[in-house]
């Protein structure tokens, strides 16, 4: 029988050393809710939080069921800008280096997660959104939200963000790679041969070799078109922080998976990746673009995921967009969402009207723009 939402109790850590506090036991829930992604360990979020935490509020919602923890939401209040308005809003404990967030939940997901939004609703006031980013479209956690937002009538949307390429780990590397495209087939064949040269030319560190590992990575970081963009390792003193105490904090959990390739003894491609799960989530990759004729990228990857196979994952998560590199090596994906609700406050009121505006706007352009030769138009 379904627990009612007035029978959970509701508990608010909003500060970093009451966060600490929690640690023992955190880790054991994420993996008793079967989450199954590493940005929910304590490990992520506080290394997550130690660099990107200032000037946000620390709102991290704990639900008790007679007094047992049944479920834990990592969010903050922040400050974010809608439609050019800025509005002081719920989110997740992530930014864009957060490929994937959920809550951490062992119980009913949709009277716990109910019991969340009243309390916050209830108890913090001047809230003008709540905005639930790179939840999985069609997961538990989405259909409760939506479900959430239709029972209370609240005014909300759901959009869609990041969708991010996976491949399924099943059978062997021979017969994956037999299933990809010939002309990416021969390009894994030919980047193999040009580096069968380089005798020992990947080296995977171990947990006792982060500080060398670390210092090869943002060699090459340095040197990626991601840097170019500003979304490298090494971009910014706070990136470079989160993911130097990440892979400390990971190593330590045997979870830390890091690859470089080297030409000559030169750091030329790296692939920075947790385990969890038993499944590869490929947190970034670069390489040199000075090297990128030789394709290392290429060369990299197919060893990572060759090792994937070997010792028998589940799954190589690419994360990130769906760019035309990924796609090459599968065709699944996973679609995210961002669900928005909009409190009854003058900026979320304004907000609200404004994306409806939006919406009814693209709406009225579809309709009568041409369909493309081939393209069925449903006007």
């Amino acid at each position: 029988m379904a627990r009612a939402a007035n029978m959970i109790t509701i508990e608010v850590v909003g500060n970093y050393e009451a966060f600490m506090s929690l640690e023992s036991g955190w880790n054991k829930l994420v993996e008793k809710s079967g989450a199954g992604i590493p940005f929910l360990t304590f490990q992520w979020l506080n290394c997550w939080w130690q660099s990107y935490g200032a000037g946000n509020q620390m709102l991290i919602v704990i639900a008790k069921d007679g007094g047992e923890i049944v479920g834990i939401a990592p969010l903050m209040i922040t400050k974010v800008r809608r439609w050019g308005i800025a509005l002081r809003a719920v989110t997740f404990m992530a930014n864009y280096h957060t490929n994937r967030m959920d809550f951490i939940i062992t119980g009913d997901k949709n009277v716990v997660i109910s019991a969340m939004l009243d309390h916050i609703k209830k108890n913090y006031k001047g809230i003008d959104a709540y905005l639930l980013d790179f939840l999985v479209d069609g997961s538990e956690s989405d259909a409760a939200v939506t479900g959430i937002l239709a029972g209370k009538n609240l005014r909300g949307a759901k959009a869609n963000s990041i969708i991010s390429p996976f491949i399924k780990i099943n059978g062997n590397w021979e017969n994956y790679v037999s299933s990809l495209s010939k002309k990416w087939k021969r390009k894994i064949s030919d980047t193999g041969k040009r580096f069968a040269r380089l005798e020992n030319g990947i080296v995977k560190y171990t947990d006792s070799e982060i500080d060398k590992a670390f210092g090869d990575l943002l060699a090459v970081s340095k040197t990626t078109w991601q840097y170019d963009n500003g979304t490298a390792i090494a971009s910014t003193k706070q990136d470079t922080a989160m993911y130097y105490s990440l892979a400390k904090a990971m190593s330590e959990k045997n979870c830390l998976r890091l690859w470089i390739l080297k030409i000559n003894e030169l750091p030329v491609a790296f692939m920075y990746a947790i385990e969890y799960a038993n499944k590869l989530f490929a947190l970034k990759i670069g390489f040199n673009k000075e090297y990128a004729q030789e394709s290392p990228g290429v060369f990299l990857s197919a060893h990572v995921i060759r090792e994937c196979f070997n010792n028998k994952l589940d799954e190589f998560d690419w994360l990130g967009e769906n760019n035309d590199y990924k796609m090459k090596w599968t065709p699944l994906c996973r679609q995210h969402v961002q669900h928005r609700i909009y409190n009854n406050t003058l900026l979320g009121n304004a907000a609200y009207v404004t994306e409806n505006m939006v919406r009814a706007g693209k709406e009225q352009l579809a309709r009568w723009r041409p369909a493309p030769a081939g393209e069925v138009s449903h006007a």
